[in-house]
């Protein structure tokens, strides 16, 4: 298991400066934005970009080189080579949602502008349930079918485009109500409810791609 994960962390050492870039870039829109919902967009999608450009590399790679097919024919447990795919993505998350609270806060200090702020832990704990529940689909469909590559390009470009969309919304409609009356109910009380709930979809996920990758033919 070890391995695996060690795997990917080097083939990963490529993009860990262009990763760091869109992060510092993102961070300063987040900061500079004066409406609190088009902060909320730009933080929680700055996580949720990162994570998703990683996982995309580690599975491109490892489709280049014919991994899955290498990986077999190896003394390992398909279980294991199942879990260190759940288990990286929870690493990738911890490491972007560290990487934003840092450098959104050395921003705060360094800018010295009042009026912006550093990424929250509600920021953090949408992207996180976001995250987990689209995985939970995607991470049975990579074991069942281990031929992304289209799906994988049409949803990166998803990513960098959803969060112009969304800002523009905001910005047209009267959604800002909405918002606030999700706002007057205890918003901590909900973000833990859609939490569990997303750790549960994820924990049944797992299982769900470890049945379907034990019975899989290579």
């Amino acid at each position: 298991m070890f391995n695996l994960l060690k795997k990917d962390f080097i083939l990963l050492s490529g993009v860990s400066i262009f990763i760091v870039i869109c992060a510092y870039i993102d961070s300063i829109i987040g900061f500079i934005l004066l409406k609190a919902n088009n902060i909320n967009i730009a933080y929680t999608f700055g996580i949720i970009g990162i994570v998703f450009i990683l996982i995309v590399s580690c599975i491109e790679h490892d489709g280049r080189n014919k991994s899955q097919v290498i990986l077999n024919s190896f003394p390992i447990k398909r279980s294991d080579i199942v879990k260190e795919k759940y288990i990286i993505l929870i690493v990738f998350i911890l490491i972007s949602s560290i990487l934003f609270f840092l450098l959104t806060n050395i921003i705060k200090v360094v800018s010295h502008k009042t009026d912006g702020r550093a990424i929250g832990i509600l920021d953090i704990i949408v992207a996180i349930d976001i995250l987990l529940i689209f995985y939970s689909i995607y991470f049975p469909l990579f074991f069942k079918f281990d031929s992304n590559n289209v799906f994988n390009s049409i949803l990166f470009i998803l990513v960098l485009i959803a969060p112009k969309i969304l800002v523009k919304v905001f910005d047209r409609f009267e959604v800002e109500r909405i918002l606030d009356m999700v706002e007057s109910l205890n918003s901590y009380k909900v973000s833990i409810v859609i939490f569990i709930f997303s750790i549960a979809i994820y924990c049944i996920s797992l299982q769900v791609s470890k049945h379907i990758y034990l019975k899989r033919e290579f």
